[in-house]
């Protein structure tokens, strides 16, 4: 299965059709979710106007380029794995923590919704096949796509709001979600 084919439109649930590398198109509703350097963007309004997204864009650039996430484009793919992995086993060596108990992963679907950047890796270190990172910002599934990438890791990022996830029903075998609730302008119960 292609983890693409997971993918809906966030506003109507209809499937999506890939078209041209380019969008990917809901013909039931009419809408169009362009592609920016592989990552999709499934956002529902204005982009360019959204100002959370600018602060949420412009906060993961400044800690990637700038902050404790500068490390990931200096180091090579094997020093920055061989961190990663270190990482994942002192988790385990902890104990208890909220991705360790989602072990054994290797098969499973696992739908991360606010991936950041920082997790997508431990999830390849523990052995995450079929991966898909969610995150409001383009900065953060893009700077996590190239995490995944590598680790030599399997997985897909999409930008996206968690309120209008662009995943299908019955698709996901975990759902994972570090920091995102109280960020959330609106919820449905």
């Amino acid at each position: 299965m292609r983890l693409e084919s997971i993918f809906v439109c966030p506003i109507c649930k209809s499937e999506l059709f890939f078209e041209t590398n380019q969008h990917y198109i809901c013909e039931a509703c009419d809408s169009n979710y362009p592609t920016l350097n592989g990552v999709p963007i499934f956002l529902t309004g204005r982009r360019d106007t959204d100002v959370m997204n600018k602060f949420w864009d412009e906060g993961w650039k400044n800690r990637f380029k700038n902050t404790d996430h500068a490390f990931w484009e200096e180091e090579s793919n094997e020093i920055f794995k061989d961190r990663i992995e270190k990482n994942v086993d002192k988790m385990l060596e902890r104990g208890r923590h909220a991705i360790t108990e989602t072990i054994p992963i290797n098969e499973k679907i696992v739908l991360n919704i606010g991936c950041g950047t920082g997790e997508a890796p431990a999830f390849m270190a523990l052995g995450a096949k079929n991966y898909i990172g969610i995150d409001y910002s383009y900065n953060a599934a893009k700077y996590s796509i190239e995490a995944i990438k590598k680790m030599d890791g399997s997985g897909i990022t999409a930008q996206a709001n968690a309120e209008l996830l662009p995943i299908g029903d019955d698709s996901i075998d975990i759902a994972y979600s570090h920091g995102v609730l109280h960020h959330l302008s609106l919820i449905h119960i």
